[in-house]
């Protein structure tokens, strides 16, 4: 980075020109020794770190503090009777309004100061993560359009140290904002009773909370290049929603609670203190009751903070994974075979520690008195909960298989290399099928990645099994191993239409796949919504669309099975056309000339 040099002033001494210059030498020789370390990291400081920059944000940190400042001192009582930040008598929300010697209101000043310091807490902990995605995933697509991210990939710095440089210089003067903001809510906080550890902490979660969402917008960036320039709204967009339903959820011990450990808003809680807690506004529950097998992660500050850190690792990890993998190659599956496996069991093991929590109620229920053959009340509500957390633990499995299909499936290069290679290994057609294809299919990257998600659903299907077959033994255990099996035949069926449309040969093959599985899971469930044709009114339907389990209660044992039969011919129908188009496609040029069959020739744009 260029410093320019001070100008000699007729009011500095000689000394003084010495003392600055030598400052100058040193603020170089650190720059110097930083693009040493990562020069991503200082082509990115030094684009953004101008003086204009830097007054400009300084202008744009002081205003909206100063906005903020008015708003939350607008709050304060005046001539009112009663108001929550008065001292006198009633309840929390609404106590009497007095005054001093002087006449002036007697102010609950912490509590004042806890409700500016929650409010605050909040903005920051939302915005630095919205605003960076942008920043980041909107940094990535102008690089890739000026095409000096290909250039990026061919320089001799790791794939790690140039994403590390972006999520540090990219959204420098974000940092930057919110640093200045730093002394206002240390105030506030100190205001508040909280000590320096337990905000230092809280610092330390939304740090996390940022380097996995910055993970995860570098892989937006990269991947999501066909958006053409959209990419970065749709996830910067995506994730306010995210915290919007996070921050607005209440704890229901669930797999649900799932979206709680991806804000810091479990940290901030436990470092508030209760007393005050209990009488602001703000305040909606305690979530002191959140367990995790059985953990009581929101009963201290240390257990929110390691299950806080436990779901951010999660994201993170696997996030740097797929990061690894796609940064020098952008035609390969974001996941291989073998790490699509271990995401799987990871995944499972978060949303199954947070299902098995209505579990522990059981031991909790009063004994009734209920004729013989009858379950009581209580009773029924607990097989009602377990229910409701297995729906939960489905529809979580919904939206991870289908990104975890998005991201394991190989394109028709890809599979056209392996079947060609595979045809020529292979002598005879009825030794197509054997113990080494099998071995391929499972972890040959290039291979159809059908098996492997077949593998990834059984992984799934047999932990919550488990759990089920863990219930009391009634209809309802029945029931839900039905839903099991249906909701994971049904992403089976999703899984083989999105390969064999991948291996068409048109250039288009990749929207095709996206919009005929988008359609094959949102158009059903839209239709049924528009003909006001609930799961109790058609649950025949309803079995047939990607959230069979929903009318599962509902159904007849018939409809059940002719629902399961059906989704097994689909799926057979479609794998035999799947291995028609494999064996096609790996046929040799001269054999495809002589069976008058148009000669695969791969597409220059790769991956579509």
């Amino acid at each position: 980075m260029q410093i320019s040099q001070i100008s000699d002033r007729p009011s500095l001494s000689f000394d003084d020109q010495n003392h600055y210059q030598e400052k100058i030498a040193m603020l170089q020789v650190g720059l110097d020794r930083l693009g040493d370390w990562n020069p991503q990291l200082f082509r990115e400081l030094k684009g953004r770190l101008k003086p204009r920059n830097l007054l400009l944000t300084i202008v744009i940190s002081v205003g909206v503090q100063l906005v903020f400042l008015l708003y939350v001192w607008g709050q304060l009582p005046t001539l009112t009777s009663s108001h929550q930040y008065c001292t006198g008598v009633g309840s929390d929300h609404a106590r009497r309004c007095l005054t001093n010697a002087l006449g002036h209101i007697l102010v609950d000043w912490p509590l004042w100061s806890l409700d500016a310091f929650i409010t605050l807490s909040m903005i920051g902990m939302v915005m630095l993560p919205v605003v960076g995605t942008y920043l980041l995933v909107s940094d990535l697509d102008r690089e890739e359009r000026r095409g000096t991210l290909n250039f990026l990939r061919l320089t001799p710095q790791s794939a790690g140290g140039l994403l590390v440089g972006k999520m540090l210089g990219v959204p420098i003067l974000l940092y930057w904002a919110t640093l200045l903001a730093v002394p206002l809510h240390l105030w506030l906080g100190n205001a508040a009773g909280i000590s320096l550890t337990a905000m230092f902490i809280f610092y330390g979660a939304v740090l996390a909370s940022c380097v996995c969402f910055y993970s995860v917008a570098l892989l937006i960036g990269l991947t999501g290049t066909w958006l053409g320039g959209f990419q970065a709204w749709l996830g910067s967009g995506g994730l306010l929603f995210l915290f919007v339903c996070s921050l607005s959820q209440r704890v229901n011990n669930s797999p649900g609670d799932l979206l709680r450990g991806l804000t810091p808003g479990l940290v901030l809680e436990q470092i508030m203190p209760m007393e005050l807690l209990e009488k602001s506004l703000l305040y909606q529950e305690r979530l002191q009751h959140l367990q995790w097998f059985h953990l009581p992660v929101g009963s201290s500050l240390f257990a929110a903070l390691g299950f806080t850190l436990l779901n951010y690792g999660f994201y993170s990890f696997w996030a740097w994974q797929a990061l690894g993998r796609r940064f020098r190659n952008a035609n390969i599956p974001l996941f291989s075979k073998q790490q699509s496996y271990g995401l799987t069991l990871c995944f499972e093991t978060l949303v199954l520690g947070l299902a098995v929590q209505t579990q522990k109620s059981l031991e909790q229920m009063p004994n009734e008195i209920v004729p013989a053959g009858q379950e009581s009340a209580s009773f029924q509500h607990f097989l009602h909960l377990l229910s409701q957390n297995l729906d939960f633990a489905l529809l979580l499995n919904l939206v991870f298989f289908l990104g975890l299909i998005a991201a394991l499936l190989p394109h028709r290069q890809a599979v056209q290399d392996w079947a060609r290679y595979r045809h020529e290994r292979v002598t005879s057609r009825k030794h197509f099928w054997s113990r080494a294809l099998i071995a391929d299919l499972l972890w040959n990257e290039k291979s159809p990645a059908v098996l492997a998600i077949a593998n990834n659903l059984g992984i799934a299907s047999i932990m919550l099994l488990l759990w089920v077959l863990s219930w009391p033994p009634v209809a309802t255990r029945e029931r839900a191993i039905a839903g099991l099996v249906l909701g994971f035949s049904v992403l089976a069926v999703y899984a083989v239409l999105a390969q064999v449309l991948l291996l068409l040969p048109s250039p288009k093959r990749g929207f095709w796949a996206f919009g005929s599985v988008s359609a094959a899971v949102v158009l059903p469930v839209l239709v049924f919504a528009i003909l006001s044709l609930g799961p109790d009114k058609a649950a025949g339907l309803w079995l047939f669309s990607a959230v069979p389990f929903a009318a599962i209660h509902e159904a007849t044992a018939h409809e059940i099975v002719l629902s399961w039969l059906g989704q097994l011919s689909i799926v057979s129908l479609l794998s035999l056309n799947l291995t028609r188009q494999v064996r096609q496609i790996g046929e040799s040029a001269s054999k495809a000339l002589l069976s008058d069959r148009p000669l695969d020739r791969p597409h220059l744009s790769g991956r579509t």
